[in-house]
């Protein structure tokens, strides 16, 4: 297949995903709290994509990846989404946090 198709293809699909996140979210935030919405949606993009991340062809990067790069790859994971999924005064507190060293 031609990559420019490749490439058409692949924008009409993500734009489909995009589309119906809004109903699906909608949808499921009339059964589920947020943060627990938000955590489902989180856990099966990662279980889908991790098939993709382990590809032989991309292998080589991550099994570069040694542990303590794994860790700090979950800290900020665990970081970020916290930053984005708590309230925003919880935020703020955050935000005026010294840095550590």
């Amino acid at each position: 297949m031609p990559s420019h198709v490749r490439s058409i293809l692949q924008a009409l699909f993500v734009t489909f995903l995009w589309s119906t996140s809004v109903i699906l979210i909608k949808t499921g935030l009339e059964t589920l709290p947020p943060l627990t919405f938000a955590g489902l949606r989180y856990s099966l993009a990662f279980v889908f994509l991790l098939p993709l991340a382990l590809r032989t062809s991309r292998r080589g990067m991550t099994a570069r990846l040694t542990r303590a790069d794994w860790r700090r790859l979950i800290a900020l994971g665990l970081v970020m989404y916290t930053l984005t999924q708590a309230r925003s005064s919880s935020r703020s507190i955050i935000f005026r946090l010294p840095p550590t060293a």
